[in-house]
């Protein structure tokens, strides 16, 4: 059954290969060269295309840095991958690795890292990295996105220990922390070198627009992860979620899913006039306009993305 999805956003301007494979080798030297992964390794993450889809979440702009947009992908699926893992299978031990890495990902950062884990010395020096001569205003709110991605690993570990799946309103809030779609948002933000205001940021709407793009992105990505994460006992995947509380297929409840993310999409251009008409100068109009362009290629780039990673299986039962 085809589950493809077409997101009614614009299409994505294509990056130069050369482009592309600078960027990547950067990523690739950076993340050996700090030891946050083995060398031998690395094709299976340049398989992943993860700077193609940095260069998605960017496109448009000019002269974004894709190195720096294509290593925070790449560190998130590093630790996403762990924390999928044997740790990920006990709620104690993921919470001691947790509460490590917290103190690190402050701003300033730590002048030398203090981890005793290869997790949390990655995640600390890609921190310092990232927020290298940031704004204070920005380097706050993205410390905040960054502590509440991992927050949500013990979380998800222990409904994967007691085998519960859980309810609409409880998946979503952990969903909107696991998909990690604010921390991308920081950090194509410092990549496309955007300084939104700080009212704009600190407004209900900017909040709004977040959700909308976390669910949009949770929701797709549910459906083409959805067997891989079924067969290794992860409950908080929407297709579960949906068979469960609407007594469903799982086929019927990917199709719901797909249904619900072209819904959210229409709530985020809503949420985004709203802010247009929020802003308070031409100055801040401009740049608010480039920083939604950023937050729809977000959601076009992930859908097409499942695709081109050939990281999913999308076949469902």
């Amino acid at each position: 059954m085809d589950y493809s999805i077409t997101l009614p956003f614009p299409d994505l301007i294509p990056t130069h290969p050369e482009v592309l494979a600078l960027a990547e080798q950067q990523c690739s030297d950076w993340l050996v060269d700090v030891g946050g992964i083995p060398a031998e390794m690395l094709p299976g993450l340049r398989r992943q295309h993860l700077t193609d889809l940095a260069a998605g979440f960017c496109s448009g702009e000019e002269n974004p840095n894709l190195f720096l947009m294509s290593l925070s992908l790449a560190v998130s699926n590093i630790t996403d991958d762990y924390f999928d893992g044997e740790i990920g299978r006990n709620p104690e031990r993921a919470l001691e690795a947790i509460d490590e890495v917290l103190p690190l990902i402050t701003f300033p950062p730590p002048r030398h890292s203090r981890a005793t884990t290869p997790i949390a010395d990655l995640t600390a020096r890609f921190w310092a990295h990232l927020s290298q001569e940031a704004p204070r205003s920005w380097a706050g709110r993205a410390a905040g996105n960054l502590r509440a991605f991992l927050r949500a690993f013990p979380e998800e570990a222990r409904l994967r220990a007691q085998h519960t799946i859980p309810s609409f309103p409880a998946y979503r809030e952990l969903r909107r922390a696991t998909v990690h779609m604010r921390h991308f948002s920081d950090t194509a933000e410092r990549a496309c070198g955007i300084e939104l205001p700080g009212y704009l940021c600190s407004s209900r709407l900017f909040t709004e627009l977040h959700e909308c793009v976390s669910d949009v992105c949770g929701f797709i990505n549910d459906v083409y992860s959805f067997e891989q994460e079924h067969a290794r006992g992860d409950t908080c995947n929407l297709i579960l979620v949906l068979a469960r509380e609407r007594r469903w297929s799982h086929a019927q409840a990917a199709r719901e899913a797909i249904d619900m993310a072209l819904a959210v999409c229409g709530l985020f251009e809503e949420a985004a006039g709203e802010l247009l008409r929020f802003c308070r100068s031409p100055a801040d109009g401009d740049v608010t306009q480039r920083y939604l362009a950023l937050l729809r290629n977000e959601m076009k780039t992930t859908e097409s993305w499942h695709h081109m990673s050939g990281r999913y299986d999308t076949s469902l039962s």
